[in-house]
Formats: structure tokens, sequence, C-alpha cells
């Protein structure tokens, strides 16, 4: 008889609760039990207190995780002493950071796995794929049932909230291993800009600069980024496509909180949790001022509306220099691409380094670390990258040169 293999069980596990996000969308992630107590919520984190106990931590792969889910619990108990609004709103906020350690402890085991690089890319291409379908398939009812103008302002088409993540690794996946990769770019981003998000959008165009940028020498990288930014200030200045009301509010609202972050905090300290993410001059500032719709001002509003970028809203509750432990990862691997020539890795790095970058741009311009949706797919593929690219991120030029990345390869 085979004896069950915990991590496979681990690994499995995981998977079927990303595909139950996908297919049923809200329907389970918002599914209520009973007071501040929802379905998948219990799901996710009960199998952790049977898990916890059997981690393995490997100190030069973990100290960036560990120490940040520490910060975050230092100031959830600080937080819980001084409490000024109900547990569950606070717990609520907490969040943002229980989906990463719930994240963290599941990938500990599913690290484990006989060839984990491998099979981690097999699993985003798979989900990749069943998030297209599944999108079609939408898109085809809301023609024939809705309305035939899914491009008006406003209108938000697309299956469930993670669906937008598939949709972007699918993309990511075909950019890198398809010979027509031109012409699946084209309809990704078509099918990107089916969902009413912008963001999505651009998420996955910078994607696509940065795979053929990277495979460019140092000189015609650096007229390219020169070309690049400036046609950008071009689009932005005279178009709407990006300087929208939903994108006016978004940069307001940052540049306020940036100017808490820096200025009141010192870009150390952080404020903790049950706290509101925006004051009386934040919301007089966004809806007096300026002319937005969001109630900011609003009692319970204030606490559960962040400023639409996670990375912003993580530096919000622990401080600056704190975030700087997830978001540098981050930064490193698109520096690589913008000033390294990246057209020998494998396959199975590219893949998994620029969906990293595309879920990270939509993340840093939307609510997404914050809510049950899709933050485990996103700590997936980050957790999976630190964990099988510790070096990649860690070394030095010199040193990569010596030690270099895995040369599997995927077809």
């Amino acid at each position: 008889m085979r004896k069950l293999n915990i991590n496979e069980i681990v690994y499995s596990y995981v998977k079927i609760l990303i595909y139950l996000l996908l297919i049923l969308g809200v329907n389970f992630s918002k599914l209520n039990l009973f007071g501040p107590i929802f379905l998948y919520e219990v799901l996710l984190i009960l199998p952790l207190f049977l898990l916890i106990w059997r981690i393995k931590i490997n100190l030069s792969k973990d100290y960036s995780i560990i120490i940040t889910a520490l910060i975050s619990i230092i100031y959830l108990i600080y937080s819980l002493i001084k409490i000024q609004i109900t547990i569950d709103i606070l717990i609520r906020q907490f969040m943002l950071f229980g989906y990463l350690i719930a994240a963290f402890i599941y990938v500990n085991y599913i690290r484990r796995i006989k060839n984990f690089q491998v099979r981690i890319i097999q699993f985003f291409k798979e989900f990749g794929v069943v998030s297209v379908i599944i999108q079609i398939i939408y898109l085809g009812y809301v023609l024939i049932f809705l309305t035939s103008d899914i491009f008006s302002e406003g209108s938000y088409y697309y299956y469930s909230h993670i669906t937008v993540l598939g949709l972007l690794m699918f993309g990511v996946q075909k950019l890198v291993s398809s010979k027509y990769r031109l012409w699946w770019s084209f309809f990704t981003l078509f099918l990107l800009s089916t969902t009413g998000h912008s963001s999505a959008f651009l998420a996955f165009f910078i994607v696509i600069f940065l795979y053929f940028i990277g495979k460019m020498s140092k000189m015609y990288k650096v007229l390219i980024l020169v070309s690049f930014f400036l046609i950008g200030i071009i689009i932005v200045l005279n178009t709407s496509f990006f300087s929208d009301a939903n994108a006016q509010w978004r940069l307001i609202y940052w540049a306020l909180t940036l100017k808490e972050i820096f200025v009141q905090n010192f870009g150390i300290l952080g404020n903790g949790f049950g706290v509101p993410y925006s004051d009386e001059e934040v919301a007089y500032i966004l809806q007096v001022v300026n002319g937005f719709t969001a109630q900011q001002s609003d009692d319970l509003e204030k606490y559960l509306s962040p400023m639409h970028n996670s990375f912003i809203t993580i530096a919000f509750h622990i401080g600056f220099v704190f975030s700087l432990l997830v978001v540098i990862p981050i930064l490193r691997v698109v520096k690589n691409f913008t000033l390294e020539l990246v057209s020998k890795k494998s396959n199975l790095f590219l893949i998994h380094s620029l969906s990293l970058i595309a879920v990270s741009i939509w993340s840093a311009t939307n609510v997404i670390l914050e809510l049950p949706h899709s933050s485990i797919l996103f700590w997936l593929i980050y957790l999976s990258f630190i964990n099988i690219y510790p070096d990649f991120i860690k070394l030095t030029k010199n040193e990569r040169n010596i030690r270099k990345v895995n040369s599997y390869a995927i077809n």
C-alpha cells in the first residue's frame, strides 16, 4: 500500500482551494458561516494548526518572510492592547499578513515535493488555461444575456477576482514558450481589456516590454528605456485611458498615504491594525477638493477601503523599512530584466519571474493582498520564486555567473 505523502497532500489541497476561488469566486471566498467567520478562511487556516509543528525553516530563503510575520504579529498584539474598533475589523486588516503567513506554511511543505520547480510552473500553466476558458465562456454569457457594450467606462466583466491573475499567467506562458507569441499577446491583451481594469492591461504590456528588452544588449536597453519613458509620458498626457477618475483617485490617495508613512511615521513606524486608512483630511481632499465619490468619511468604509496598492498598504501597517523585505525581491527581478541579459535563462525561470512581475504590478494598483479572493495565488507565485531562485534575488552579477540558475526547459 502506497504511503501518503504529506507534502503532496498539502500541494493538492492548496490547488483545490485556488481552483474553488476561480470557479466559485466570491460565492466561496465570501460565504459567511456566522458572525465574522467565512468558509474559505476556515478551510485556509484550520490545517495550519497541524502543519505548523512540522515546518522546516531555511533562514537563507525564509528570513524576510519570518521577520515580516514577526513584525506584523508584534503590531497585532500592540493593536489588540490599544484596540479602538471592533476586533473583527482589526483582524480583517491583519489578514493582509495572515494570508502571507498561511501561504508561507503551505509553501514550506510544497517546496519539498519532487520536481517542485517544474511542477509549480505546470500548475501555473494549467491554471492560466482554465482561467482563459472560464473568462471566454463568461464573456459569451455577458454578450448574450447582459450587454454588448463590454468596453463601456466603469464596466467590469471578469468571472472572478482570481481570473485576472490567471489571464496574466496565461499571457506570460505564451509569450515565453510559444512561437506565435505575438498573436497570443494580442489575444491576452484583448481578454484583459474586457475585464474593465486598465491596470491589468498595463501589467501585461509592461511584461511584454521587459521580455523583449531582457534579450537586448545594455546599449540598446538604455535607448529603449529612454524612448519607452518618453512615449509613456506622451500617452499619459494625451489619453484618458490611464488618467481617468479611478487612476487620479489612486494617485492622490497614494500621495497622501505616503506623506503619512514618511513624514508622520518617518518611514520606520507603522500604524498597526484597527486604524482608519483615511482620516478627515484625506476624506476632504478626495471627496470635496477633487470630487471623488468614494466614501472615505464613512465610519466603516475608512477602515475597509485601503489605497488600492497592496504594497503601500503593507508599509502603512508595519512601516516602510519592514515593507522592503517584501518589495525588494520583486524590484531586483525587474532590475535584472532591465539591466542584464536574460536571453540565456531557462523558460521555467522566465515564466516564473515574469508571472511574479505581472501579478505584482496588478497588486500595486488594486486591493489584492488584503482580500481572500486571490491573495493565496500571489503568495504562491512569490514564495515559490524566492525558494527556487534565492541566488538570483540575493547574489551580485559576478556571483550569479559562478552559480547559474537551473537550466530546465519547458515546452
